[in-house]
C-alpha cells in the first residue's frame, strides 16, 4: 500500500478539496495522511475512515484576535514558521511515498522534504497563486511567480482545477492533470433529506411562507449563498438589492469569515426585511440548506485571480435542483451557459442582481426547469466521480 503525505497550511475544517480528495485516494487503496496547522484550533475532531488527520503545533495564541494588526501580523509569521519546521521535521521523521502539497504555501514545505527523502511530489494548484497576489500589488505577482518557478523544479506532476489554471502552468512543463472542485453526489444525496431541510429553516426562525392581502399563503423564495464570507465576494451588493427589487425573498447566507460582522452591520442599517447571516454552519448540513432553498448564488466580483473562478458551491447548488445567479466571470458563465440553469449577472450591480433575482421568482417554471438542467449537467458531467479517475491518473503516472 502506497502512502500519501498532504500538506495543508490552515486548519482541516474540513477544507472539501482536500477532503474529497483524500477520502477518494484512501478508497482506492492508498494510505492518507494529512498534516494540517493547528491555526487557532477550531477544527474538527473527526475520525475519518479512509484517512488520518494531524494537526501540527503551533496554535496561534488564544487572544490573537483581539491584538493589534501589526502584532496579529508579527505572530501569523512567527507560528507559521515554526509549523513550517514542525512539518518539514515530521516528513523527514517518517517515509512517505508521495508528497502531495495543497496550495503553493506548502510546497517549500514539501521540495525540503523532498530533499531528503527523494519523494515524488505533487502540487495541487487551488488557484493561480501569482494572480492572487496580483490583487495585492504587481510587485507580489512577480514575486509570486518567481517563488513558483522555483518552487515547480522539483515537481514530478500538477493537479489543478480547470483548463484556464492549466494553461498558465503550462510553462513550467510538468504533466497537468485536470481534477475540477466538483460536487461529491454521494456525499450530496446521502445527507439531503426534505424534513431535515425543514427543520433547519425552523431552528433558526426563518419563515418562508407569507400573507398575501387576499389572505391566502405564498411561499417567499429563498436566495442562498453559501461559503466564506468576504468582502470580494459581494454580498454587500446582494442585500443592497433588496431595496429594488419587485418581488419578495428571503436572502440567507451561509458561512464565516472576516467580512461576516460588517456585513451584519450593512444589513442591520439597510432595514432589508428577510436577510439572515447565520454565520459556520457544520459542513454536512451544507445539503439541506440548498434543499431548502430556490437559487444558489455565487456574486464574486471582478478582480486578476477571480477570473479563473470555478467554486465548488456552485455545483453543490446544481445538485439540489436550484438554477445559479453567478458573476459574469468566464469560468462560471461557461457553466451556465453549457447547462442553461441559471442567470449570470454584474455582481457590483445591484439593480442588475435585484433584476434577475424578480425574474427568477416571476418565472417559477423556468426557474424550475433550470434547476432540473442544473442537475442533469452535474450529473453527467460536473461530478466528483467523473473527477477522481483523474486524480488516479496523476498518481498513477509519477508512480510508474
Amino acid at each position: 500500500m502506497k502512502s500519501i503525505l498532504m500538506l495543508l497550511l490552515k486548519d482541516f475544517n474540513p477544507d472539501p478539496r482536500v477532503l474529497k480528495e483524500a477520502k477518494s485516494l484512501g478508497k482506492r487503496g492508498y494510505s492518507v495522511t494529512i498534516h494540517a496547522w493547528k491555526y487557532k484550533g477550531n477544527y474538527a475532531k473527526e475520525d475519518y475512515k479512509e484517512f488520518s488527520v494531524k494537526h501540527l503545533g503551533p496554535q496561534l495564541p488564544n487572544n490573537y484576535d483581539q491584538m493589534p494588526k501589526l502584532l496579529q501580523i508579527f505572530f501569523l509569521s512567527l507560528y507559521i514558521f515554526f509549523y513550517t519546521c514542525n512539518a518539514i521535521f515530521q516528513g523527514i521523521k517518517k517515509k512517505f511515498d508521495i508528497l502531495h502539497a495543497h496550495d503553493l504555501n506548502t510546497l517549500h514545505i514539501a521540495a525540503a522534504i523532498k530533499l531528503f527523502r527523494w519523494t515524488p511530489l505533487i502540487y495541487d494548484s487551488h488557484e493561480h497563486y501569482p494572480s492572487v497576489l496580483r490583487d495585492s500589488s504587481k510587485l507580489m505577482y512577480y514575486f509570486g511567480t518567481i517563488a513558483e518557478r522555483l518552487l515547480t523544479m522539483p515537481v514530478t506532476a500538477i493537479v489543478t482545477t480547470n483548463d484556464a489554471i492549466a494553461e498558465q502552468l503550462k510553462k513550467y512543463k510538468k504533466p497537468i492533470f485536470i481534477v475540477s472542485n466538483c460536487i461529491d453526489l454521494a456525499w450530496f444525496d446521502a445527507l439531503a433529506d426534505k424534513k431535515k431541510a425543514e427543520e433547519l429553516l425552523e431552528k433558526h426562525n426563518i419563515r418562508k411562507v407569507k400573507k398575501e392581502r387576499q389572505n391566502s399563503r405564498q411561499d417567499k423564495p429563498i436566495v442562498l449563498y453559501e461559503g466564506i464570507v468576504k468582502k470580494i465576494r459581494g454580498l454587500q451588493y446582494l442585500i443592497e438589492a433588496k431595496k429594488y427589487m419587485k418581488t419578495d425573498c428571503i436572502i440567507l447566507i451561509v458561512g464565516e469569515g472576516p467580512y461576516i460582522e460588517e456585513l451584519r452591520q450593512i444589513a442591520k442599517q439597510s432595514n432589508a426585511d428577510d436577510v439572515y447571516i447565520l454565520g459556520h454552519v457544520p459542513y454536512d448540513d451544507i445539503p439541506n440548506y440548498i434543499l431548502a432553498s430556490d437559487i444558489g448564488v455565487n456574486l464574486l466580483l471582478p478582480s486578476f485571480n477571480n477570473k479563473f473562478g470555478n467554486p465548488n458551491k456552485i455545483f453543490e447548488y446544481l445538485a439540489g435542483n436550484i438554477p445559479l445567479l453567478v458573476s459574469n466571470l468566464p469560468e462560471m458563465e461557461k457553466v451556465v451557459k453549457e447547462g442553461n440553469c441559471g442567470f449570470v449577472v454584474d455582481p457590483s450591480s445591484p439593480k442588475d442582481i435585484a433584476e434577475k433575482i424578480d425574474n427568477f421568482i416571476r418565472n417559477s417554471e423556468l426557474t424550475k426547469l433550470m434547476g432540473k438542467n442544473g442537475r442533469k449537467i452535474v450529473e453527467e458531467k460536473y461530478n466528483w466521480e467523473k473527477q477522481v479517475d483523474n486524480l488516479s491518473q496523476a498518481y498513477e503516472t509519477i508512480i510508474s
